[in-house]
């Protein structure tokens, strides 16, 4: 759900469609609480399904590790931290915006190239790199990027995520990737270096988180999770009637 707006109008009328709402689904545990809370109804009314790879509905395109990190994205997106983590490193690494705001006031580094692709080549992009990195500004109610952890993990590439909200739900820590908090620099750094520095622990990591979404993050198993949900509820309506 979309209901952070400035506008005052916009505000009350998400509130009336979340209040006149039977359940709500959000993409990680921890946002049951906030959106609990932010809404001010019980968290008995919020479901945790996890988010899907939308790349699941195809096999992975099998391509071996590229030459350069790949990071993507608009929504929540802190390229700041990003930057500064990669400056120096002498690592190459392939920035998406396709919202120039996004990178308003930031000037990326001598490493970092900056392009503005759209579906299917940001996909592509992210299939021709060695690892993923997202990194998110913190303290959020609305989960971001869960999409991109599960697509980047399908195509067997390990991510390392700066986040507060949803990553942890997706990303087995040293196996997968890593979660680091918002706005970790330095953190963020040491694992690029890491990855970089050890292609074949970076090729397992990715053949490890592949397997781990096919096992839980895959198109099919969000509708059928969603389609159990739905049945759940007309049941429980049914037998209230």
């Amino acid at each position: 759900v979309f209901f952070q707006t400035p506008s005052r109008w916009k505000q009350r009328l998400v509130r009336w469609m979340v209040w006149g709402a039977t359940a709500h689904v959000v993409f990680s545990r921890r946002q049951v609480a906030l959106f609990a809370g932010y809404f001010r109804f019980p968290e008995t009314r919020v479901f945790f399904i996890p988010y899907k790879a939308n790349y699941s509905k195809t096999p992975p395109p099998g391509l071996p590790p590229g030459d350069y990190v790949f990071a993507g994205g608009n929504s929540a997106r802190d390229y700041r931290t990003f930057f500064e983590a990669a400056a120096g490193t002498g690592i190459p690494c392939v920035v998406s915006v396709t919202a120039p705001q996004v990178l308003a006031g930031l000037t990326p580094p001598s490493n970092v190239r900056v392009v503005a692709a759209r579906e299917p080549e940001f996909g592509r992009l992210m299939a021709g790199s060695r690892f993923v990195v997202m990194t998110l500004v913190g303290g959020r109610i609305r989960g971001n990027g869960e999409q991109t952890i599960c697509n980047a993990m399908w195509q067997e590439r390990p991510i390392v995520v700066a986040d507060d909200l949803s990553a942890a739900d997706y990303v087995l820590e040293g196996e997968t990737g890593w979660v680091l908090a918002p706005g970790d620099t330095a953190g963020v750094r040491a694992r690029m270096l890491e990855l970089w520095r050890d292609p074949a622990r970076c090729a397992t990591m990715g053949r490890r988180a592949h397997a781990h979404v096919a096992q839980h993050f895959t198109f099919e198993l969000f509708v059928r999770r969603m389609r159990n949900l739905a049945l759940l509820l007309g049941r429980e309506g049914a037998l209230e009637g």
